[in-house]
């Protein structure tokens, strides 16, 4: 169990339990290399890059999903930038236990061939041991890649963070 969960269990409120930002359960990851998912294929990201885990959110052995480990409601946040094309459509969701689809995003191409930012973000209700995923899809007519992350920019990325007990 977390510093986050014992002070909730210790003092019986949250308010406690936040006393430092340390202490919450939070997560965030990123692709590090690019990812081209095929036109019409419905793609869950794969995440190869931990930036920052509190609480076993991540695991090397399933790098599609961030777990939660405390019961609780939270805030997920997904974004990814396409590369350029000015066919077809983008999507982005995030997925509850591989099976709930969650906060979706759509947006046709642009009108240049500039690349394209998408991002999505829900606040959730989880049980221990719900995870979420990050899904992809675009109708670009062939492969259409994700832009690489650099030192500086982490252009595709995925975080949950803990922002109620109840």
């Amino acid at each position: 169990m977390n510093t986050f969960a014992k002070n909730i269990e210790m003092r019986g409120n949250v308010t406690s339990g936040m006393d430092r930002i340390s202490d919450m359960p939070r997560a965030s990851v990123y692709r590090n290399a690019g990812l081209t998912p095929a036109s019409g294929a419905v793609t869950t990201i794969i995440w190869d890059t931990l930036e920052y885990d509190t609480d076993g959110f991540w695991s090397g052995a399933t790098t599609t999903k961030l777990t939660v480990q405390t019961q609780g409601i939270y805030l997920f946040n997904a974004w990814c930038d396409w590369a350029g094309s000015i066919t077809g459509f983008r999507q982005l969701y995030l997925k509850k236990n591989a099976t709930s689809l969650i906060a979706p995003v759509s947006e046709t191409g642009p009108t240049n061939a500039a690349s394209c930012s998408q991002s999505t973000s829900a606040q959730v209700p989880m049980n221990s041991g719900d995870f979420m995923e990050v899904i992809a899809t675009q109708t670009a007519g062939g492969a259409l890649s994700f832009n690489a992350a650099t030192l500086t920019n982490r252009l595709n990325g995925f975080q949950a963070c803990l922002i109620s007990t109840s």
